[in-house]
């Protein structure tokens, strides 16, 4: 492992950004990383990255096996532009490849997790068990185990995971439907399975940050999370979320080049 300092072209406008990333970091890991910190939009397609003067790189290798070398420029080219030569399955077990290293990384004491659907590492689904102090009644009476199903539908991830809580008994939480599926709110590709996981497990903890009263998928939890959260309860967990990306990608700051997204 070693850290390389490149700079990635925009696939659009052909704004550079300067970069420290993990060369163990596959091409498909550093454009997810990209999309997640706002340089570009997502796009349906998918993108590839090349070296500047140089090869495209393999989505599924990493930096170092594409022959990155530090100081290079990465041109990020939309897949359709770039002649992507991988069939929508080859792209799809990409994406479930890179989901599934997101979701090792964030295994663990409070999460555990086993797939029963899928060849590991092209899971399609998962058995997640949460470790995590939840409300289970307006009482307010609690749990501190959950099991959720996570299932990655066939258009995923143009469409989002489906999770759905199948222990007993099921979360009290405005953002749960009583059947026990989670209510995700919005859904962006950019959104890799880990982090998404993770933004649900913050519900279960009721993160008042990710807590959405506005948009409740059970009415009953909400009034009673409205009329009780100034009275200390909340967040009823405290336990901190591991990182699912283990922070292998920093953007830098050059005092001679502003970098700005706009």
């Amino acid at each position: 492992m070693a850290d390389l300092s490149v700079n990635f072209m925009h696939p659009q406008d052909g704004k550079v950004i300067s970069v420290t990333v993990d060369n163990t970091m596959t091409a498909q890991e550093a454009i997810a990383e990209l999309i997640a910190n706002n340089f570009m939009s997502a796009n349906p397609d998918g993108y590839n990255l090349a070296i500047k003067g140089g090869a495209q790189l393999n989505n599924n290798k990493t930096l170092a096996e594409g022959g990155v070398k530090d100081n290079d420029t990465l041109r990020v080219l939309p897949a359709t532009d770039a002649g992507s030569n991988l069939t929508p399955q080859e792209n799809r077990n990409v994406r479930l490849s890179n989901d599934y290293k997101e979701m090792v990384n964030i295994r663990g004491t409070i999460i555990q997790w086993q797939a029963i659907k899928g060849t590991e590492p092209y899971v399609e689904e998962y058995e997640v068990t949460i470790n995590i102090r939840s409300v289970i009644s307006e009482t307010p009476s609690y749990s501190d185990k959950h099991v959720v199903r996570v299932s990655l539908p066939a258009n995923y991830p143009i469409v989002p995971p489906d999770i759905v809580m199948i222990s007993s008994p099921l979360v009290f939480h405005p953002n749960w439907y009583r059947n026990g599926k989670w209510c995700y709110g919005s859904w962006s590709m950019s959104e890799m399975l880990g982090h998404h996981v993770i933004r649900m497990i913050k519900t279960l903890q009721y993160d008042p940050d990710i807590t959405n009263e506005h948009s409740p998928a059970n009415v009953e939890a909400k009034d009673w999370y409205v009329s009780n959260r100034r009275k200390g309860i909340f967040p009823c967990d405290k336990q901190v979320l591991p990182d699912p990306t283990k922070k292998r990608m920093t953007f830098n700051v050059q005092p001679k080049k502003k970098f700005e997204i706009k």
